[in-house]
């Protein structure tokens, strides 16, 4: 079985020097001091294990008081209780820890954080991600805005116009738990997404449940036509992901990858795991 961490083996032809610098803060010690709290769920390629990005999931240090209408106590990965004050925040220490990331792989390496409806529609978000981005000096390509599946009648010209502002900017728009809603075809075509991810919810049942499976296989194909990215949240078992690594270019998340880490932790994860590296599960 594998225990949530994956050990890879790099041929002498893959090996490289990693550029560390040695006068890294204690991020993490400070990091307690602070009454948010982010940790990221790493992302990896299903077939070759090499770490893609990782998923920000924000939440209150244990004992603090969240401000009024904050998501003190909401699931993680839901950003829908923070003001746009507190998600420019989170962003923003999200994005620090992505100009980092660069350090230690030379491929492209992206930061998935979740976006609400409130978030797309109440504020200027692309104001928001442009001062992230430029604060920090990141490609916004490697920044990917996770968004639920609006219900149909959420999917007004005001919400595709603004998803197509962030489009414009080069952030890269997910579909999250696609396949949930009944409208999720109508989403993928309506949209300006560039990826989407199948929620824990639908992978639970694979690859046993034959129906289920099918629509993963059927969807892999789809996206490719549509040139979007595919990627599966809540992989927990190896059966899962030896059925997932069929696919190519499908990247997954869950806790037989990884549970969520630390910046600290994530850095050095990266450091080890150098981008093309092969990867075999542990014993």
């Amino acid at each position: 079985m594998i225990d949530g961490q994956w050990r890879g083996r790099m041929n002498d032809s893959q090996s490289r020097t990693v550029p560390i610098a040695l006068d890294l803060p204690p991020r993490d010690e400070r990091a307690e001091c602070e009454p948010l709290k982010l940790t990221y769920q790493p992302i990896v390629c299903a077939r070759s294990g090499a770490t893609k990005g990782a998923e920000a999931i924000a939440q209150w240090h244990a004992g603090h008081d969240a401000p009024s209408g904050t998501a003190n106590n909401a699931p993680p990965t839901q950003q829908s209780g923070f003001t746009a004050h507190e998600f420019e925040q989170i962003l923003d220490k999200g994005c620090a820890e992505l100009s980092r990331w660069r350090l230690c792989t030379p491929g492209p390496v992206a930061l998935s954080i979740d976006i609400s409806l409130e978030h797309i529609l109440g504020g200027d978000l692309g104001a928001i991600a442009t001062r992230c981005i430029r604060r920090h000096a990141i490609r916004a390509e490697n920044l990917k805005f996770e968004i639920t599946e609006p219900r149909h009648q959420d999917m007004t010209p005001t919400l595709i116009g603004r998803l197509a502002d962030l489009r414009r900017l080069g952030i890269a728009i997910v579909l999250d738990d696609f396949g949930i809603t009944p409208s999720s075809l109508s989403s993928l075509i309506t949209l300006p997404v560039s990826g989407l991810k199948f929620g824990r919810r639908f992978t639970k049942d694979l690859p046993g449940n034959e129906t289920s499976a099918a629509i993963v296989a059927s969807v892999v194909n789809l996206a490719r036509d549509f040139g979007i990215s595919v990627s599966i949240d809540g992989v927990e078992t190896d059966d899962q992901l030896s059925w997932l690594r069929r696919f190519d270019n499908l990247d997954v998340q869950g806790t037989l990858i990884s549970t969520p880490l630390s910046a600290e932790s994530l850095f050095y994860r990266l450091l080890r795991t150098p981008d093309g590296q092969v990867f075999t599960p542990a014993a």
